[in-house]
């Protein structure tokens, strides 16, 4: 049974600057908590590398998947080039960085 899904992280370039947004599904089971992502004290020693942690969420049964998401400002849309997700200091995910599209008006 996974804990969590449907990973997806983007760089986008928004009107309010750069910044990275990591969403996905995590169970929670029958628990009323909402789940979360914190970044991971201490970071790796790639800084491409994003390493989040997922708080609030269980494995336990029944199934119950709530949306979660990470929103970080970011200087450069390169700055990460990957996610990794951990849970209870496991790896549970690693998400390739999509940069989204640049929106000109014009």
């Amino acid at each position: 049974m996974p804990i969590a899904k449907n990973w997806d992280a983007k760089a986008i370039n928004g009107m309010a600057g750069n910044e990275l947004v990591v969403s996905g599904e995590a169970n929670t089971g029958l628990l009323t908590v909402m789940p979360d992502l914190k970044k991971h004290v201490p970071q790796g020693i790639n800084p491409a590398v994003l390493l989040l942690d997922l708080i609030g969420a269980s494995d336990i049964l029944p199934e119950h998947f709530q949306p979660v998401q990470y929103n970080e400002k970011i200087g450069r849309l390169d700055q990460y080039s990957e996610v990794s997700i951990f849970y209870q200091d496991k790896q549970i995910a690693c998400i390739k960085v999509i940069m989204a599209p640049v929106n000109v008006e014009g």
